[in-house]
């Protein structure tokens, strides 16, 4: 028996943040989403409790939810919403950059903003992983450059999570890696 799921993910804020009506955003993509035929939506950087309470108030169509809670909001700005049920939801920390790392200090802040939501739906036992790793803001992708050891341990991770999955797994999220990069190569291992 075949089952169909459609997913959609989506980093809410992406670039540029700066000017932007975030709160129009957050309208329009709810709207939008709720519209669509999508099952579960995964989205990246809801980082307060005001922007999820209107994405939930315009998505009735979504009425399970999973998150973590922070004092802010969604712990990491992660949510999950769907049209199923959910069986069983977790919340995974990625790794953070050693204190010998040379990364920015602001790198290593927004470190501490990267996991992984977990849930797995009642109805087809599929888990949607949603992952939201740590940016390389210098936008270099050689083997050598300084963001390539934390994304590739939050790679390995992530790959780790699937693999001990025995059920079938989707996942999604914003990876923060260019197309170009060989780190991909961590999650077919």
């Amino acid at each position: 028996m075949t089952t169909r799921l459609t997913v959609a993910t989506l980093n809410t804020r992406g670039l540029p943040l700066k000017g932007t009506r975030i709160s129009e955003r957050f309208a329009a993509i709810a709207a939008e989403l709720n519209s669509s035929d999508v099952d579960v939506v995964c989205l990246q950087e809801v980082f307060d409790h005001y922007h999820l309470r209107l994405l939930r108030s315009r998505m009735p169509s979504f009425p399970h939810v999973a998150h973590r809670q922070s004092p802010a909001g969604p712990r990491d700005g992660l949510v999950t919403l769907s049209r199923q049920p959910f069986s069983d939801t977790a919340y995974t920390r990625l790794p953070q950059p050693s204190r010998h790392s040379n990364l920015p200090a602001r790198a290593c802040l927004n470190a501490l903003h990267s996991g992984m939501l977990t849930v797995r739906l009642t109805d087809s036992c599929v888990s949607v992983l949603n992952v939201h790793p740590t940016a390389n803001t210098d936008g270099d992708w050689s083997e050598h450059n300084r963001f390539r050891q934390l994304q590739s341990t939050q790679l390995a991770a992530l790959a780790d999570l699937v693999d001990a999955d025995n059920s079938p797994s989707v996942v999604c999220g914003d990876f923060n890696v260019a197309r170009i990069s060989t780190l991909h190569q961590t999650l077919h291992q």
